[in-house]
């Protein structure tokens, strides 16, 4: 029985030892394998990458050569323009369409407000030609015109969609009775000589304090008798905070319009902005309350805060809005890297309502055009606000 048993052990030794090479040298040779098939994917992956990098680096290249021969000979055609062939309709049309070129394909890294405005003035001084049509030369000029507005609206109106997916935006609509077919025969004649202001105009016609040709129909003791209510005051300025609150990014904001010398012809006006931050009246905080709220600064977000000191003015400006406004272009700096800009979206005064709208958006500042770079400061400002993002959503997914 011993003597079966050690054979039985003598052949597992030896096949032991007769396997143990085979199977080493599979494995070696296995190990070999992956190690070469994994190897070269990496290196046919890498190279793929390579390929696809070059080829985009190229493509991008071919196309900023042709943008680059494209904007020169524009450019160049729009600028250096002969006196004999840009008098006449023919002329201008063609000006037109080297214009249409740069500001679809230039419009987010140029400031063309200049050349839309020079091109109206050359169409407003326009002169019949010996090869124009008399009988249809001001008919032709209204098309240009048409062209050339619609124009600006299509580039204001693709500017504005981009930053409203990373920003926030507000509609501002201003009602306009006083334009009737007699305005219409005279453009010396302006509407709103006297400002209007938004959003406060819109609800104090809305209670009848004002009529909507902006004339005021109440006294001032009854306005201020009808403001002693504390139920009143909470109801009106909750109202306006609603109506121009703007937040972005936990950054509250507040937007005060003021119009006024709106030019029917131009189809423009004098714009005031003012933005203000850091919150809202408390009409419950008793201390804070003014005796009464001045019937000439109903509203007036300056006039509020020189009482309650909830409201701190960020910025404001004064100028002159039209359709050749560009968001992305023509904006304002404001705090926490943010911009902000209005544009002329409609200008509708052949409706039975007449009216004009503007569209205020306020966006991070990287979406703003490439030319106005940001300083050290606002890039400093930048890195840390996204650090303390990422931190944010760090915090939120630990918890």
């Amino acid at each position: 029985m011993s003597e079966n048993n050690n054979k039985k052990r003598d052949w597992v030794d030896v096949g032991v030892k007769l396997l143990t090479p085979v199977i080493v040298g599979l494995l070696i040779a296995w190990a070999g394998y992956v190690s070469n098939y994994t190897l070269s994917s990496i290196s046919s992956r890498q190279e793929s990458a390579r390929l696809i990098t070059e080829l985009q680096i190229r493509r991008e290249q071919a196309e900023s050569a042709l943008r680059k021969d494209v904007f020169d000979q524009t450019l160049q055609a729009f600028l250096l323009k002969k006196q004999e062939t840009d008098s006449s309709i023919r002329g201008l049309s063609k000006q037109l369409l080297r214009l249409e070129l740069l500001a679809l394909n230039f419009g987010d890294s140029l400031s063309l407000s200049p050349l839309f405005t020079e091109f109206r003035r050359d169409l407003f001084l326009l002169e019949p030609g010996e090869e124009d049509d008399l009988s249809a030369f001001e008919d032709d000029k209204g098309e240009l015109r048409k062209r050339l507005y619609s124009l600006a609206r299509r580039v204001a109106n693709n500017q504005v969609a981009s930053l409203s997916q990373h920003g926030v935006s507000k509609l501002i609509r201003i009602p306009v009775p006083a334009y009737n077919a007699e305005v219409a025969k005279d453009c010396s004649l302006v509407l709103y000589e006297a400002q209007f202001p938004w959003p406060e105009r819109i609800i104090q016609q809305s209670i009848g304090i004002y009529d909507d040709k902006n004339n005021l129909l109440l006294s001032d003791e009854v306005i201020k008798e009808m403001f002693k209510s504390d139920e009143n005051r909470s109801v009106y300025i909750e109202s306006l905070n609603e109506a121009r609150g703007m937040e972005l990014q936990r950054k509250p904001r507040y937007l005060d319009v003021k119009i006024s010398d709106i030019d029917h012809c131009e189809k423009s006006a004098k714009i005031t902005i003012s933005i203000y931050k850091d919150g809202k009246v408390d009409l419950q905080d008793k201390e804070n309350q003014p005796e009464e709220i001045p019937v000439d600064g109903l509203g007036d977000l300056s006039a509020l805060s020189s009482q309650h000191g909830n409201y701190i003015l960020e910025t404001e400006r004064s100028f002159k809005l039209d359709y050749f406004n560009f968001p992305i272009v023509d904006n304002t700096r404001l705090e926490n890297n943010h911009r902000f800009a209005i544009v002329l979206d409609e200008f509708d005064l052949e409706s039975k309502d007449p009216y004009i709208e503007l569209i205020g958006i306020i966006f991070p500042s990287e979406y703003a055009s490439l030319r106005d770079r940001p300083g050290m400061k606002e890039a400093r400002n930048l890195l840390k606000s996204a650090l303390n993002d990422e931190e944010d959503e760090e915090d939120k997914e630990k918890k």
